[in-house]
């Protein structure tokens, strides 16, 4: 006989029985009042409390933490007797002595079997439920809000501080249900003094302003407390029994917008964006509380998390190998990029997060800190030939060998709590896109994460990868191992998940040995596993184990016998390799066994389609090999100006370059420095300027005020133009500025010069600044930097493009082949003025700036010579 159980049983046996009691004494007496009640018009509830026998043993907090069972049995009495059995639940009566403004965070994702019979939201799970909502809305059904306001406003101001919440949350909230904000925003004004000054720290102790924040959202009544909660508790290092709670503010707050302004406005699906995906990695410690749904928001620009559940990620639909970048900004702090399997972002500071999907980032300082960090920093995910090199705003951060098999996913990602953004997401490169993807040949297991937290990847852990060197695929050689644990007879589920979603048309193909209660391995599709026995494909229903709040049992397995096909008996071969393939196609998913079709079913509408491998942990241990991943993304690589995510204006820029039919490409390593193109200057006859085998080096001492040493390109640029020049061996060092600069002076009134700086500021932070200077009337010329990015490359490529009559700062760091949008300014049309074009170094204070420039690429609509001859390229 097989024991069920969830560990840690034994710590929870008599509380749940306790609960039960209690849960049916209450129902009992909401019963039998409901019946005496329904046979008077009159209400019967009590106006002061009573103190019932069990209330003396139990405190009131942990009495209305049965929050479930009585929302269930109350769902089944008629709706006329619900109101009162609700409010004698609610309400102070003869069971217990307090108002009960609890509630519960139902189960995410919960299996089809125990999700609510009310549809909609509860089908998700995920979300707040409370004895008192179900109160607002049978009151509201019945015509009966005004009389339960009565009923509230007629209780004297209770003694006990969280006594006040309550009551004063009930009339919020009754307030809202009758559609009059302007009371419940008074009443909501007085429940916000009162949580500034409440010392409640527990769950039990915070459900009043809890309630009102969930049922308000959307209503500027309590937007105030929602933002003073999100921002002093909901951040905070709360215990982890508020860790559904802290994630449900976090969502709310996001939704809401409150206290972040990288609000999203539109939902990533089911609409609008298909070259990326949204992946979460979902696990018993998260869907069993309840943590929310997740959700992203697309603005122009940048896509925002408006709510987390745990690891939240986009995921670009297809897999890369080869040679490609990733390339983005995230919000710092709040967003990490993944690239060969390693996430990796800025920490808020100086410093890194490290990590991957399975484990988590943390925190990492760096040898070389970065010199600053705005709100969003520059990632760029570079590898080449086997090797990927991270970059956090241009500093080379981390540099990793790639095994032969390396993760082919690029993401972003985010965690939980914050409402991470990223912007100008973009995939460059010449990868090849492979048809399949091998999930059994990382020696760490790296991609794989155990729903039920068992340790994975490491050499003795629960699951873990072996070699296999007469595998019949050899380059998928390898066995993904899951071993026995546990108590024998004592029903233990555990499940290896793959991190990457299967498509809306895709499969899995694996080989498991197969020894009868000894060695088996069942494919799931998040929480449905299809158990492979002799007599038939079962099915079974995935729990959250010791946090699992429905009533699905652990060692569920149901028939489905109008799912099955093929032969009565499975084609299963003891002590042999079988062969699996698993395959979905739309709503329809389909089981192969050693080439025979076994099984096939429709999938619910909210099954997650993440892949797993499940056993009996108990019972049986899992060998598996050959686990191939095949599915419907597209294969090739979108160009940029295509790409979903990527901010357009680059790709815009860059398709008009044709148009400008006037070039110049001059290369200052093989060209030198020809007196018929440039000219030269220097503030006090120190700077030095070298002309060498790889560029023209520009050397210039500080000494005081701003010193400079430029070289001028004697030419006009007339109409639009696209201006660039690389540069490299970047050396600033100087007590207060150092920068070389792109200049552009236009010839018209203002004498508008558009100016691109690379500096390092008298504050030691490493920039790029896009800066406009005008002359005023009266003659003072004034200098902007309105558009900063950090950057600490020390070469790289500046860009200054004019259309029509704005001005585009662009920028790209290192060896990237592409740039990235800094600022824009409104300027005239007029052509530049000659000898308008200066490459500058300029030192202000003590110290020196080097610079070697390496190229300069001119376009125009039409270009003249200082002489206005028109220009022919040398």
């Amino acid at each position: 006989m097989k024991i069920v159980c969830w560990p840690p049983f034994h710590l929870v046996l008599h509380v749940i029985v306790a609960l039960v009691v209690i849960g049916l004494y209450d129902f009992c007496s909401c019963a039998v009042s409901c019946q005496a009640e329904s046979k008077s018009s009159e209400p019967t509830v009590p106006l002061r409390s009573r103190t019932s026998p069990h209330a003396k043993l139990f405190d009131d907090r942990v009495l209305a933490d049965n929050v479930m069972a009585v929302r269930q049995r109350i769902s089944k009495l008629p709706e006329a007797e619900r109101f009162d059995a609700l409010l004698r639940w609610v309400w102070p009566s003869d069971t217990h002595s307090s108002i009960r403004t609890t509630g519960l965070f139902t189960q995410t994702d919960p299996a089809p079997v125990g999700q609510s019979p009310r549809g909609g939201a509860d089908i998700r799970g995920g979300i707040l439920v409370s004895p008192v909502f179900d109160l607002l809305e049978v009151a509201t059904a019945t015509g009966r809000l005004e009389e339960l306001l009565t009923l509230v406003e007629a209780l004297p101001e209770p003694a006990l501080e969280e006594q006040r919440r309550a009551r004063a949350a009930l009339l919020v909230l009754i307030h809202l249900e009758q559609g009059n904000p302007e009371a419940a925003a008074a009443e909501a004004s007085r429940l916000f003094q009162w949580v500034q000054q409440s010392p409640s720290r527990t769950l039990a102790e915070i459900w009043p302003q809890t309630l009102v924040v969930h049922r308000g959202a959307g209503h500027v009544a309590v937007d105030d407390l929602l933002t003073w909660l999100f921002t002093h508790r909901g951040q905070a290092d709360e215990s982890p029994s508020l860790w559904a709670w802290q994630n449900q503010l976090a969502s709310l707050a996001g939704r809401r917008g409150a206290g972040d302004a990288l609000r999203g406005d539109s939902q990533i699906e089911p609409p609008g964006i298909t070259q990326w995906t949204g992946v979460s990695r979902l696990r018993a410690t998260t869907r069993g509380p309840g943590l929310p749904q997740p959700q992203w928001g697309q603005q122009p620009g940048r896509i925002t998390k408006t709510s987390g559940h745990d690891e939240d990620y986009l995921f670009f639909r297809s897999p890369l190998q080869g040679d490609y970048e990733l390339d983005c900004d995230l919000a710092s702090s709040q967003s990490q990029s993944m690239v060969g399997g390693t996430v990796l972002g800025n920490d808020g500071t100086v410093g890194l997060w490290r990590g991957d999907l399975r484990n988590g980032p943390r925190r990492h300082s760096l040898t070389t800190p970065l010199s600053g960090a705005g709100a969003w920093v520059h990632y760029r995910g570079a590898v080449h030939d086997g090797e990927v090199k991270h970059y956090l705003n241009g500093l080379l951060v981390s540099t990793e060998q790639l095994g032969p098999h390396p993760d082919p996913w690029v993401a972003v990602r985010s965690w939980s709590r914050v409402h991470g953004a990223v912007r100008d997401l973009r995939v460059v490169g010449h990868p090849t896109i492979p048809n399949n993807v091998i999930l059994s040949a990382a020696s760490d297991l790296r991609g794989w994460f155990p729903y039920h937290e068992e340790l994975a990847g490491a050499a003795g852990s629960h699951w873990e990868y072996r070699p296999e060197p007469e595998s019949a695929a050899p380059e998928c050689t390898g066995w993904i191992v899951g071993h026995r644990m546990g108590m024998s007879d004592v029903y233990f589920e555990s499940l290896l998940c793959y991190q990457r979603p299967l498509d809306d048309v895709g499969s899995v193909d694996y080989e498991f040995f197969y020894k009868p209660g000894v060695l088996e391995a069942h494919p799931t599709l998040d929480r449905l596993a299809l158990i492979l026995r002799p007599e038939g494909v079962r099915v079974h229903w995935v729990t959250d184990g010791r946090f699992d709040t429905s009533e699905v049992a652990p060692d569920n397995l149901l028939d489905e016998p109008v799912n099955q096909r093929g032969p009565a008996q499975l084609p299963l071969k003891p002590d042999a390799w079988n062969q699996v393939t698993l395959a979905v196609n739309g709503p329809q998913v389909s089981l192969t066994l050693n080439g025979q079709l076994v099984y096939e079913r429709t999938l619910e509408p909210h099954n997650r389609r993440t892949f797993g491998l499940f056993h009996d942990a108990d019972q049986s241990e899992v060998r598996v090999r050959n686990v191939v991943l095949q599915g419907n993304w597209p294969q090739t690589l979108p160009l940029i100006a295509e790409q979903e995510l990527a901010d357009p204006v680059v790709a815009k820029l860059d398709a008009d370059l044709p148009k400008l039919s006037s070039v110049l490409i001059h290369d200052f390593a093989t060209d030198g420095l020809p007196a018929k193109y440039f000219s030269t200057a220097d503030s006090d006859l120190r700077g030095k300027l070298t002309v060498r085998p790889d560029g023209v080096l520009l050397v210039r001492p500080g000494g005081g005020d701003w010193l400079d040493r430029n070289i001028r390109v004697p030419i006009s640029l007339h109409g639009d133009f696209d201006v660039e020049v690389a540069f490299q061996q970047l050396k600033l060092q100087s007590d207060k500025d150092a920068c070389v600069m792109l200049v552009i002076e236009l010839q018209d009134e203002q004498q508008h010069q558009c100016r691109l700086l690379r500096i390092r500021t008298a504050t030691q932070l490493q920039q790029v600044q896009a800066s406009l200077s005008v002359i005023h009337p009266g003659g003072a010329r004034s200098f902007s930097a309105a558009s900063i990015q950090e950057s600490e490359a020390l070469r790289g490529r500046l860009r200054l493009a004019r259309r029509g009559t704005v001005v585009y700062y662009l920028y790209a760091e290192n060896d990237s082949p592409t740039f990235r949008l800094i600022g824009t300014e409104p300027v005239s049309d007029k052509p530049t003025i000659a000898d308008g074009l200066l490459l500058h170094a300029l030192c202000h204070g003590n110290g020196e700036t080097q610079v070697v420039w390496k190229s300069l690429t001119l376009r125009a609509a039409r270009m003249t010579f200082k002489s206005d001859s028109i220009h022919k390229s040398p």
